[in-house]
């Protein structure tokens, strides 16, 4: 009887072992999803200052992305345009993973979507527009979101 007792109880301490494990496990995945959240955040923070500290120190950013006219410019600032484009979409591209990935909160996520596009609205934005060097996804999500398809 004794050792059936001592059994009893070494069960029951057993299973209280593994709820306290699975608790222990269940908090720090919480805890883990924030920080990654978190740094999330940060990341989205970081993309941005880095597009806005590009625009004022480079005054030839800033005139590049101003023109109306892309035929207007020479051929190595069409480039160039191309180039602050593909910067502008790869970061944004970045985003948007993370937030199909659920770790870029939806509030952030939809900032960001203002953002883009505002960008699209840029006449010029199609012109310089690489589809085929982004992930199929955030294309569709682009054209969809911001209500305008390229030109034929």
């Amino acid at each position: 009887m004794n050792l059936e007792k001592l059994n009893q109880w070494l069960t029951l301490l057993a299973n209280l072992g593994v709820m306290t494990g699975i608790i222990f496990l269940v908090v720090e995945l919480s805890q883990n999803t924030q920080a990654l959240r978190a740094n999330a955040i940060q990341n989205s923070t970081e993309v941005g200052r880095q597009q806005m500290m590009m625009f004022s120190q480079d005054p030839d950013v800033v005139r590049i992305s101003m023109t109306q006219d892309l035929s207007e410019l020479s051929d190595i600032d069409q480039r160039r345009a191309r180039l602050i484009n593909g910067s502008f979409n790869f970061g944004m591209m970045g985003l948007f993973r993370q937030w199909k990935l659920g770790i870029l909160p939806d509030e952030e996520w939809e900032n960001w979507t203002r953002i883009i596009c505002v960008n699209v609205e840029n006449p010029n934005f199609y012109e310089i527009w690489h589809p085929e060097t982004l992930i199929p996804s955030y294309v569709e999500y682009v054209e969809r979101s911001c209500g305008q398809q390229p030109a034929p």
